[in-house]
């Protein structure tokens, strides 16, 4: 499975354009979030749209030493299972979603991408080392396909999300046969599903959305075999504001044991929970964190605090210890497959930043590039994006591998926005 099968990125139906609250950075996630047809194009509008009176976000504090896991109780807040009746489901006029898949008569080769276009109508494999590009999904322009993500080297996992709620979710497709069936549990009737996320092998689904206008997010894990709710908890909080903030990432361990989920708090910050199969707190929540990554096949992992640092927190009890101090506008880490190297984007200075876990030191690539992710231990993908008159960031549609030892690229035909790498 590759490096980022757990992870997700974040769109909301009906608003294409939701920034989060000064200080913190936002247009990497967004660039990833907000795909359009054509050239990307985002409205920093959401900005100046926080109500006037609204308090000032507090202070930044450092994030708490963590409690041991016994003391810390399920803080539940009880939220109704809500029947589709409940919500505004208004479909629009035909046509419906006319997803067509095809089979792959060859075998995957490790280092092969699946990715979705930039106007997410279709799913496709590239292989760098040949240069061949092959659809595996498609539809008409009603179909909406995200987050594809390999499951193993003859299946992956996506999310579909088009304006018709019956027909949208968690798949899997198999690509040795060309067929795609719905995860058990993954539900039609979310007012606005922010997003999910398989655990490895494919045996959980996690699920975090709204629901029947509460102010908090609910997260639902349900086992995909049976269809059977794990458990139900209700976090963190649904400004239901222009400028509110999105949920920042929802990501399994390695092992399928634990669930990190970031999302918005009512004080203009971010939390990071970290969850057991039975939903139950195995540390306090992170204040202030933001865009939490997995180290590897281990129980540590990094996050953004409130002050726009990077930390590591090198067990589930630790404390967390700050490794890089740098600015808010560095985010949306990658690591690298071998673990000694994270890569960000400056979504301030537009280049890409990667940080030497062995050696402490920082490099700069490029200028105008954006959204890296690993190909192999020596190379990212990464994307053209460049400023506009609209005061937000356009794709340039143009993509590239970087060989860092060299800092030479070279053209590719992938959107690196959102895609996974078989490993």
């Amino acid at each position: 499975m590759g490096d980022q099968g757990g992870e997700h990125v974040w769109t909301k139906r009906g608003s294409r354009v939701q920034l989060p609250s000064l200080p913190r950075p936002s247009r990497a996630t967004l660039l990833r979030a907000i795909p359009s047809v054509g050239v990307v194009s985002l409205s920093l509008v959401g900005l100046l749209a926080v109500p006037a009176g609204s308090p000032p976000p507090p202070p930044a504090v450092a994030a708490a030493p963590a409690a041991s896991q016994s003391s810390q109780p399920v803080i539940d807040v009880p939220v109704p299972d809500a029947s589709p009746s409940d919500f505004v489901t208004q479909d629009p006029d035909p046509p419906h979603c006319e997803a067509v898949a095809r089979a792959v008569s060859t075998p995957i080769r490790h280092g092969t991408i699946v990715y979705s276009s930039i106007d997410r109508t279709t799913i496709s494999l590239y292989d760098p080392r040949t240069g061949g590009r092959r659809v595996l999904l498609n539809g008409n322009f009603t179909c909406a396909f995200e987050s594809p993500r390999f499951i193993d080297d003859h299946s992956i996992t996506y999310r579909m999300d088009g304006p018709y709620i019956a027909e949208n979710g968690s798949f899997i497709a198999d690509l040795t046969t060309g067929k795609f069936t719905r995860v058990a549990g993954s539900r039609f009737d979310w007012e606005w599903l922010a997003g999910s996320a398989l655990s490895p092998g494919g045996a959980l689904l996690a699920e975090l959305g709204e629901v029947g206008g509460a102010k908090a997010f609910t997260l639902r894990v349900t086992n995909t075999a049976t269809g059977k709710l794990l458990y139900k908890r209700s976090l963190g909080y649904v400004c239901y504001c222009d400028g509110g903030w999105i949920p920042q990432e929802l990501g399994w361990s390695a092992d399928g044991s634990f669930l990190f989920v970031s999302v918005p708090s009512a004080d203009y910050g971010n939390e990071v929970y970290l969850l057991n199969l039975e939903g139950q707190n195995v540390r306090s929540p992170v204040e202030g964190g933001a865009y939490p990554r997995w180290i590897g096949s281990s129980r540590a992992f990094i996050y953004q605090d409130a002050k726009g640092n990077w930390a590591r927190v090198d067990s589930l009890g630790a404390a967390p210890r700050t490794f890089i101090r740098t600015s808010p506008h560095l985010a949306d880490p990658s690591l690298s497959p071998d673990l000694t190297r994270v890569a960000f984007w400056d979504s301030e200075k537009l280049n890409i930043v990667v940080f030497d876990f062995r050696t402490g030191s920082i490099k700069r690539y490029g200028t105008n590039r954006g959204n890296p992710f690993w190909l192999d231990d020596n190379t990212l993908v990464i994307t053209g994006v460049k400023t506009c008159q609209c005061e937000g960031l356009d794709y340039t549609g143009l993509n590239w591998s970087l060989t860092l030892s060299t800092g030479k690229t070279r053209r590719i035909a992938v959107n690196p926005s959102d895609g996974d790498v078989l490993r």
